[in-house]
């Protein structure tokens, strides 16, 4: 029954520092409802485990039947620590439990902790995952929200306090199999014409990434591409006019704002769902590096006629891009798993 000063418990301590011998200890001589009890901030031993990375106190704990829909005082939910570890087994496990516990009187207290946001920056869980490019972790999001939660339980579209919603973070931070999940989805709900609280569109935050791939995403989708009016589009050839980026002011000039009006949203919701089928096997782990993308950027700032035409360069450059992806890493769900630790406490 000790606690320190912030509310830790011995049970506590022991998932933080990882001690998993301390955890079968203490959980042998306490009451199963004591595993949920919460320090100063709101958080609970079972977030503390998946905090510190410790796979081990978190199986023990999982075990035991800790709760896995508790929200601290701070905003962060175990959901959204586990996926900023990128713990794909964790995510998967969470989604699993809510599955079986959901129902009428606690959906509501589940469709908050999905879409709770930090008190410091106002991120979701999604934010957080397209932040650090957990791919795999945000597919399962989507999967279960579309076969489970009737797909509106999770909102994929919500901003931050700075108007920045989860795909302008996916953009600007270079993820493109995060962009490909949220464009391709029909139960993300996004909306590509939105702006932050700096009139800063999605399309900017593409600019600003210095990718040619991410910018191709977002002006050839047979959807969303189709939403952009003249004022979006006049702001992202501007931004990359001054960047330099010859074969990103060639492609945004080629899109059609006039399309747009005549845009309904049942052929938006057709096209998606098509676009949906056809992207679900796309589950290549993003592999990102700072300095090829310094170097690309410095390499596109040389090119100087804005006027040439690189719409060739710029296919053969996308297709060895998607080469590129096709043949990266390609992980089995065995690799995900916590493999020896969670099966030694199953």
């Amino acid at each position: 029954n000790v606690v320190s000063r912030a509310g830790l418990t011995p049970l506590m301590a022991g998932c933080s520092g990882g001690l998993h011998e301390l955890v079968l200890y203490v959980l042998a001589r306490i009451n199963r409802s004591d595993m949920d009890e919460k320090d100063e901030n709101g958080w609970t031993a079972l977030m503390h485990a998946v905090a510190s990375g410790s796979e081990k106190c978190a199986a023990i704990l999982l075990k035991a039947g800790a709760s896995v829909i508790n929200v601290g005082e701070d905003g962060y939910s175990l959901l959204s620590i586990a996926i900023m570890g990128n713990l794909v087994w964790m995510v998967r496990h969470i989604l699993d439990v809510i599955r079986k516990q959901i129902t009428m009187d606690n959906k509501k207290l589940i469709y908050n902790m999905f879409n709770t946001r930090e008190h410091g920056n106002g991120f979701s869980c999604i934010h957080e995952a397209c932040g650090i490019g957990a791919d795999k972790c945000l597919s399962l999001l989507l999967e279960y929200n579309e076969k489970y939660f009737d797909g509106n339980m999770i909102l994929f579209d919500l901003p931050d306090f700075n108007g920045r919603t989860p795909l302008m973070i996916a953009c600007l931070n270079g993820h493109k199999p995060c962009v490909n999940l949220l464009l391709n989805n029909k139960y993300s709900k996004i909306k590509c014409n939105k702006y932050d609280n700096s009139e800063n569109s999605v399309l900017i935050y593409g600019v600003e990434s210095g990718e040619i791939s991410i910018v191709k995403l977002l002006c050839k989708h047979p959807v969303h591409s189709r939403k952009y009016d003249a004022k979006i589009l006049k702001q992202a050839m501007s931004a990359a006019h001054m960047r330099g980026y010859q074969q990103m002011y060639t492609i945004l000039g080629n899109v059609d704002a006039t399309e747009n009006a005549e845009y309904t949203d049942d052929e938006e919701d057709n096209q998606s769902h098509r676009s949906h089928k056809s992207g679900r096997s796309q589950r290549s782990k993003y592999s990102h590096n700072n300095n090829n993308r310094s170097a690309h950027m410095d390499d596109m700032g040389e090119e100087e006629d804005l006027n040439d035409d690189t719409s060739t360069e710029g296919d053969e450059t996308d297709s060895q891009q998607q080469t590129d992806d096709d043949s990266a890493i390609e992980e089995t769900d065995d690799e995900d798993e916590p493999s020896d630790d969670y099966d030694e406490f199953k």
